[in-house]
C-alpha cells in the first residue's frame, strides 16, 4: 500500500477503529457467516441504543439481510468504530459502527447442516449458499430451512400439588395428558436471499437485493384439569376473564424485501442512494376448546382470527465530502435527504365479531453533519496537544401523523497520544412511537400465565395486547464519554472505557406484571374478580413521565498471533535455503518469491489476503505464496496462522430509574423495584471471551455473569423476593478439516469442511429465586425461568 493512501474499504473520515480484526483473527472465531461474526462481536459492539450499524466496504447497505449470509472466509478485515462515525453516513451518533471489508476476489459454494437438542426440545437447520466477489462485482444466493419441535411441560416434571396440598394451575393445554402441553411453540422457517452488485458507470456501482421469509409456529395454553369441562359450569367472572377453556395459537408470518443501493463519487464528494420496499403479513389464529372430551384430541369450536399487513417504501440520498481547508486539516460534511411511506392494515374476528382498520405514516426527513479539525499534530498546529476535532449535527423530520420532530448533537474527539483517544458527545432527539405501537390490532389472549406479586402466586389471566393511538412522541437526551487506549505498541491489547447517561422524556413502556407499586399507580390496567384473583391485564403500551439510565462499561481485548506447526516447518525450511529437495512433507503448495516483482502463480491474487509471514506490509521479499484450497482461494500468507483471543467487559449500572408520572412513585430498578417477572436490573454484568485457534483446531469459551437483584414487597405484606446472581458458560469446539494436511490428503472430500460442536449453558445454571423464608413460588422454579437449560449443538459445513 502506498504510504498515505487509506486501506481499501475504509470509512469516511479520520476516526480510528476501536478494534480491527484481520483475516487470521476472523478465521479464529470459527463462524460461518457475517451474521454469526456480528453476534460473536456483541460484547465489543454493545451500545445503549441498540445493535450496531453495519457497513460493507465502507459503504451503506439497504438491509443487513443482504449481507448476513456472506461467508466469513470472504472477509478481509473488520473494523469496529465509535458511534460518531455513523454521522458521516446519515445515522444518529448512538450506535457502534461495524465496517466489513471483503476480499477483492473470492468465490465459493457452501452447504451447512445443524442440529440442536435441549432436554425434550429439538431443532435442526439446513442451508446452502453460493457467493462470488471480483473487485466491485459480487453475487450472493442463499436458502435456509429451520424447524424446531414443541417443548412439552412434561419434560420439566412440574409438580401438581403445592406444599399446602392445594392444586397448582397449569399453563398447558389438557394438563392431564403429559404429551399435549407446550412451553415453547413448534416452529418452521424458510428463508431465501439473493443479491447482485456490479459497476454500472464509471465511479459508480449498484446492488440489487431481495429476500423472502416464511415462518409458522404453533403452541398451546390451557388451565388445569380441575377446570370445569364446560364453560357453562364456570362462574361469570371466570367467563368474562377468558381463562376458561384451552387455547391453541397458530401464527403464520411472511416477509419480503427488495432493496437497491447505488454508490458513487463526484470527486471529491461521495454519494449513495438507498431504496427499499418491505411487505409483511402476520396471521394469528387462536382456537378455544369449550369441551375437553378426550384430552389428547380436544375439540376447538371457537376461533379468533387476526391479520396484519404492513407495506413500507423508503428512499434516501446521502452526500459526503470535504468543505474547506483548515490549518489543522480538512473540514468535512454530510447531507442526507430521505422519505418513507408506511401503511398498516388489520382485520379481526373476535368472538364472532369482525373489525378492520388502516393506519399510515408518511415521513420526510433531512440531516446534516460537519466535522472540523482544530489542532493537528502532523500539521504542527499546537502539536504537543495532539489531534483535536469537533463535530456537530442536526436533523428534522416531518411525520404525517406526528408533526415535526428535531434532533441535534455535538461532540469532541481528542487524541493526545498516538495510542490514546477520547471522544465526548451530547445529543438530543425527538422520536415518534413505532407505528406498530400505535396500530397493532387489539387482541385478547386468554390463559396467559402472570405472576401476581400481591398474592405471591401465578395465575392465568386474559391479556389485552395491541397498539395505543394515544401515544405521544418522546425525547432522548444522551451524554457519552469514550476512551480507547492501546498501551503496548507491539501488542494488540486495547482498553476501552465508555460512560453513558441517557434521559428519556415520555418514553413508551408496557406493564404486564402487577407489582404492588405498578398496580397502585395504574389501577385501571389490572382487574380482579370478586375473590381478588387477577383476571385481566392491559398489555398495551403507554407513555410514562421519564426515565434515566447511567452506566460505565469498560473492557479489554487482546489478540496474540500463534505460530502453527506448519509455519514453524516453513520457517526452518526457508532458514535452510528453501531448496526444493529439502521441502518438508505437506508443503507441496508453497512457492518462494524473491523480491517484490516476482511473478505470482496462476490463481493467486497480488492484492488479497493477509501479508506473508515476516512481511507485515506486503512490500518486502523474499516471499512465500500458498496455493489456496477450498475456503482459501487466492490467499497469500502463511497457511493456518493461529490466534489467541481474550476479551473481558464489565458493565456497571449507576442509575436505572423510571418516573411514572406526577404524584406517582419513581421506580428504582437497582434498589428493589421491578417492571417484570424477572426482578430488577442487575447492578453489575460481566462478559468474558476466550478463543484459541491453531493447526485447524479451535475453541471458544464465553461466560456471562450478573449480580443479584431483589423486589421489595415482592410477595405482598412487605415480603422481599430475592433473585440470586447468575453465571452461565458456553463452549464451542471446531475443526477446519481442510487445514489438516494429512487428513485432507487421505480424504480429499474433507477439504473445505468444518465440524463444530457446542454446548450452551455448559453447567446447566439457572437463577434461584427465594422469598424471606427460603421458598419460592412455583413458577419461579429454576427450570421454568430457563426452559431450555443446557443445549447441545452440532454442525457440519462444507465449502466446494
Amino acid at each position: 500500500m502506498i504510504e498515505g493512501q487509506r486501506p481499501r474499504g475504509s470509512v469516511i473520515g479520520d476516526i480510528k477503529p476501536e478494534l480491527e480484526l484481520g483475516f487470521p483473527d476472523i478465521r479464529a472465531y470459527g463462524v460461518s457467516s457475517i451474521a454469526e461474526l456480528v453476534a460473536e462481536l456483541a460484547p465489543q459492539t454493545n451500545a445503549a441504543a441498540g445493535p450496531p450499524v453495519v457497513l460493507l466496504n465502507g459503504q451503506r447497505i439497504p438491509s443487513f439481510a443482504e449481507i448476513q449470509d456472506i461467508p466469513a472466509e470472504a472477509i478481509s478485515r473488520v473494523e469496529i468504530l465509535p458511534e460518531e462515525v455513523g454521522l458521516a453516513y446519515g445515522y444518529p451518533a448512538n450506535q457502534k459502527v461495524i465496517n466489513i471489508v471483503l476480499r477483492p476476489r473470492y468465490r465459493t459454494v457452501a452447504s451447512e447442516l445443524r442440529a440442536s437438542r435441549a432436554s425434550e426440545g429439538d431443532a435442526g437447520q439446513v442451508g446452502v449458499g453460493a457467493f462470488r466477489v471480483r473487485e466491485d462485482s459480487r453475487i450472493n444466493l442463499n436458502a435456509r430451512y429451520y424447524a424446531s419441535n414443541r417443548l412439552v411441560e412434561s419434560a420439566r416434571d412440574r409438580p401438581r400439588t403445592a406444599a399446602d396440598g392445594s392444586r397448582i394451575a397449569s399453563s398447558t393445554l389438557a394438563d392431564n395428558n403429559d404429551d399435549n402441553g407446550s412451553l415453547n411453540s413448534s416452529k418452521e422457517r424458510l428463508s431465501l436471499t439473493g443479491s447482485v452488485g456490479r459497476p454500472v458507470v464509471e465511479n459508480a456501482n449498484a446492488t440489487v437485493s431481495a429476500n423472502y421469509e416464511r415462518e409458522e409456529s404453533e403452541g398451546f395454553r390451557g388451565v388445569d384439569d380441575d377446570t370445569p369441562s364446560n364453560p357453562k359450569d364456570a362462574s361469570p367472572a371466570a367467563l368474562s376473564s377468558g381463562v376458561i377453556g384451552n387455547a391453541a395459537q397458530h401464527v403464520t408470518s411472511e416477509k419480503g424485501h427488495v432493496g437497491i443501493a447505488l454508490n458513487g463519487a463526484l470527486n471529491p464528494w461521495q454519494w449513495s442512494f438507498n431504496g427499499a420496499y418491505d411487505a409483511s403479513t402476520i396471521r394469528r389464529l387462536t382456537e378455544l376448546a369449550s369441551e375437553l372430551g378426550d384430552p389428547s384430541q380436544p375439540t376447538f369450536d371457537t376461533a379468533d382470527r387476526s391479520r396484519t399487513s404492513t407495506s413500507a417504501l423508503a428512499a434516501d440520498l446521502l452526500f459526503s465530502g470535504p468543505l474547506f481547508r483548515l490549518p489543522a486539516g480538512t473540514a468535512t460534511s454530510s447531507v442526507k435527504l430521505g422519505a418513507s411511506s408506511t401503511n398498516v392494515e388489520t382485520d379481526l374476528m373476535i368472538q364472532g365479531m369482525s373489525a378492520s382498520g388502516e393506519y399510515s405514516r408518511d415521513v420526510a426527513s433531512g440531516q446534516g453533519s460537519i466535522d472540523l479539525p482544530l489542532i493537528g499534530r502532523e500539521n504542527g498546529i499546537v502539536g504537543w496537544f495532539g489531534d483535536l476535532a469537533v463535530n456537530g449535527n442536526a436533523a428534522v423530520e416531518h411525520l404525517s401523523d406526528g408533526g415535526t420532530l428535531t434532533a441535534f448533537g455535538y461532540g469532541l474527539r481528542w487524541e493526545p497520544l498516538p495510542r490514546l483517544s477520547v471522544i465526548l458527545s451530547r445529543s438530543r432527539q425527538e422520536s415518534a412511537p413505532a407505528i406498530q405501537q400505535i396500530s397493532d390490532p387489539a387482541i385478547l389472549i386468554p390463559n396467559v400465565p402472570v405472576f401476581d406479586y400481591a398474592r405471591g402466586e401465578t395465575v392465568f389471566a386474559s391479556q389485552a395486547s395491541g397498539g395505543n393511538p394515544g401515544l405521544r412522541p418522546g425525547e432522548r437526551d444522551a451524554t457519552r464519554v469514550g476512551l480507547v487506549i492501546q498501551p503496548l505498541e507491539e501488542t494488540d491489547l486495547r482498553l476501552l472505557v465508555n460512560y453513558t447517561d441517557i434521559r428519556l422524556d415520555d418514553p413508551v413502556y408496557v406493564f404486564t406484571v402487577p407489582t404492588p407499586t405498578i398496580e397502585e399507580a395504574f389501577p385501571d390496567r389490572f382487574l380482579r374478580d370478586q375473590e381478588g384473583d387477577l383476571a385481566w391485564v392491559d398489555g398495551r403500551p403507554i407513555n410514562i413521565a421519564g426515565s434515566r439510565s447511567s452506566r460505565v462499561r469498560w473492557g479489554v481485548h487482546l489478540s496474540v498471533p500463534l505460530k502453527t506447526s506448519r509455519q514453524r516447518r516453513v520457517e526452518d525450511w526457508v532458514a535452510g535455503g528453501a531448496r526444493p529437495e529439502d521441502r518438508p512433507a505437506g508443503l507441496d503448495g508453497i512457492m518462494i518469491r524473491r523480491g517484490p516483482g516476482a511473478e505470482v502463480p496462476t490463481g493467486q491474487s497480488e492484492r488479497d489476503g493477509a501479508p506473508p509471514m515476516g512481511d507485515p506490509h506486503g512490500d518486502m521479499g523474499p516471499r512465500m505464496t500458498f496455493r489456496g484450497g477450498p475456503g482459501m482461494s487466492g490467499r497469500r500468507g502463511p497457511p493456518g496462522q493461529g490466534r489467541l483471543h481474550f476479551g473481558l467487559f464489565h458493565t456497571w449500572h449507576l442509575v436505572e430509574k423510571l418516573d411514572l408520572g406526577p404524584s406517582l412513585p419513581t421506580l428504582d430498578l437497582l434498589d428493589g423495584d421491578a417492571v417484570g417477572s424477572t426482578g430488577g436490573q442487575p447492578r453489575h454484568e460481566v462478559e468474558a471471551q476466550l478463543g484459541y485457534f491453531s493447526d485447524g483446531l479451535g475453541a471458544r469459551l464465553s461466560a456471562n455473569w450478573q449480580s443479584a437483584t431483589r423486589v421489595e414487597d415482592g410477595l405482598g405484606d412487605g415480603a422481599t423476593l430475592k433473585f440470586d446472581d447468575l453465571a452461565t458458560v458456553n463452549l464451542r469446539l471446531f475443526a477446519n478439516l481442510g487445514q489438516m494436511p494429512g487428513l485432507a490428503r487421505r480424504l480429499p472430500f474433507l477439504r473445505g469442511a468444518r465440524i463444530s460442536a457446542s454446548v450452551d449453558n455448559l453447567f446447566d445454571a439457572r437463577q434461584s429465586v427465594r422469598d424471606e423464608a427460603g421458598g419460592a413460588p412455583i413458577d419461579y422454579r429454576p427450570v421454568y425461568l430457563d426452559q431450555l437449560g443446557r443445549t447441545f449443538r452440532l454442525s457440519l459445513r462444507k465449502i466446494f
